[in-house]
């Protein structure tokens, strides 16, 4: 009868009450249908609980309770500190970065020895120079979408032993044509992991610091090439060219069995793989990157082929062109530097030791200008920045080649082309890593790199031809002035709203 008293209290009129000595028999009525009526309630609520709970065991259910935790791992690591392993993988492609840069420049820094040795006129050394980056973009074009289909550490070691073995066989060239096709060989390597590695640090990185960590990874490039121009003005004149190719091929065989046990995959793109062991590979990746594993996988995307279609889907259909014209235009005069500023200083007259440092001082000021804008890319859009350092660029482009300057201030306008046009053009690694989503991030980063290399082999072909010519320092320099105002342009095109 307690039980019932709420029930009453809520039904019965409010003159009835259990202290009541009047109407017994209606009280007792009242109560029992009360508590009829609560025990009725109470049987439909039960029901209503299994059926909440065999509910929650269907098919669909259990796999958006899968999804959602999924998702809350991944929003904890973009707002987590990068933590230990994180670190240790942007780490690895930093020195993997790096390491590409040893590989492109020391052939420019040897170019001028090279020439002497075999007797290249300036347009056969430009084929030479160029035949990595041929190699470079049919490398992008190539493992882009490889790499999102079977994985990017998968790429990333077949890049590594690719770029080993051209480095040492290019060690034993004795002509003009052997020497072409081993650095096609090392460039197929290099545009294969230069794709992942963007890919591979964006996944790893937190919301906030990714643009920095991105761009940081570009950093090591230039680095490669200050430590090869120091040790080749040193090393070239005393021992030759082919140790230092012999060298760096060791490099890359040293940091083979190093990259196959320290990088793993990423946990997106472990989550969009359909392997036996998959969420078990993903718990062991949580459980180092500090997260709770999780109860179950999620749900594996609907399966689509990587199409170069997705890359002009909704906004990318103004976007990706955009970016395309970009790198295209930025390689050919970032390219033009890179393999012709030893050859030019070496045409003014200049010793071949200080024509070495003037490479390695554009070099620095890469590294200055990489390592810059990725901290400023944590506080202004991307699409600001490039325009506004290669816009600069274009301006110290036209002083540097209408301008006669005395040693140190030709040094110092060189370390500034070297921020400004490196550092420009190395921003538009993390636009694209930010502009893909992950299922087409490698195959849009190489695609575009693929397409850009053709700035970067005509860039510096070009350039050959003309000095054979006879093209003067400031038309030469205003001739590759226009590509970067054009690249500065077409990255404030990137990533805007539609109209």
């Amino acid at each position: 009868m307690v039980a019932a008293w709420p029930c009453f209290r809520r039904w019965a009129p409010s003159s009835c009450s259990p202290a009541s000595n009047r109407m017994p028999v209606t009280w007792g009525r009242i109560s029992r249908q009360c508590w009829d009526k609560q025990r009725g309630m109470a049987r439909q609520k039960a029901r209503r609980g299994a059926g909440r709970k065999r509910m929650s065991n269907k098919p669909g259910h259990k796999a958006d309770r899968a999804s959602a935790e999924f998702q809350a791992r991944v929003a904890a690591l973009e707002a987590a500190p990068m933590g230990r392993t994180r670190l240790i993988v942007v780490l690895l492609c930093f020195i993997l970065n790096l390491l590409d840069g040893v590989d492109v420049v020391l052939l420019t820094y040897a170019a001028p020895v090279i020439a002497q040795e075999w007797g290249l006129k300036d347009g056969a050394l430009g084929i030479v120079l160029t035949a990595s980056l041929l190699g470079t973009a049919f490398g992008s074009m190539l493992m882009g979408p490889v790499a999102d289909m079977i994985g990017r550490r998968k790429v990333v070691l077949i890049a590594i032993t690719l770029i080993g073995s051209g480095m040492l066989l290019a060690a034993t060239a004795h002509d003009m044509v052997m020497l072409a096709v081993w650095r096609v060989v090392t460039g197929v390597g290099i545009g294969a992991i230069l794709a992942s590695m963007a890919s591979i640090t964006s996944e790893f990185s937190n919301a906030r610091l990714r643009s920095f960590w991105v761009a940081f990874l570009q950093a090591g490039w230039p680095i490669g090439a200050i430590i090869t121009g120091f040790a080749s003005a040193v090393l070239i004149q005393a021992y030759g060219w082919k140790p230092l190719f012999v060298g760096s091929g060791m490099l890359s065989v040293i940091i083979l069995p190093v990259v196959a046990w320290l990088m793993p995959e990423s946990l997106q793109f472990l989550a969009k793989q359909d392997a036996p062991d998959r969420l078990a590979r993903m718990n062991r990746l949580l459980v180092k990157l500090g997260q709770p594993a999780l109860s179950e996988a999620p749900p594996l995307p609907a399966k689509r082929g990587v199409k170069l279609s997705a890359l002009f889907e909704g906004h990318l259909a103004r976007s990706t062109p955009a970016l395309w014209l970009g790198m295209t235009m930025g390689w050919a005069g970032l390219y033009f530097l890179i393999s012709w500023i030893p050859r030019i200083a070496v045409n003014a007259g200049l010793p071949l030791d200080q024509a070495i440092m003037a490479g390695a001082t554009f070099n620095i000021g890469a590294f200055i200008g990489s390592a810059g804008i990725g901290l400023l890319a944590t506080r202004l859009p991307l699409n600001r920045l490039i325009p506004g350092f290669l816009g600069a660029a274009t301006l110290a482009m036209l002083l540097f080649g209408w301008v006669s300057l005395p040693i140190m201030a030709t040094f110092a306008t060189i370390l500034v082309l070297g921020v400004l046009v490196q550092g420009g053009f190395n921003a538009f690694y993390p636009m694209a890593a930010q502009l893909y989503p992950t299922e087409i991030r490698t195959t849009g980063i190489g695609t575009a790199m693929a397409v850009g290399r053709s700035g970067a082999i005509l860039g510096p072909l070009a350039a050959g031809y003309l000095m054979e010519i006879g093209t003067d320092r400031g038309m030469l320099f205003l001739v590759y002035a226009v590509p970067l105002a054009i690249a500065a342009v077409a990255a404030w095109r990137v990533g805007s709203k539609p109209s």
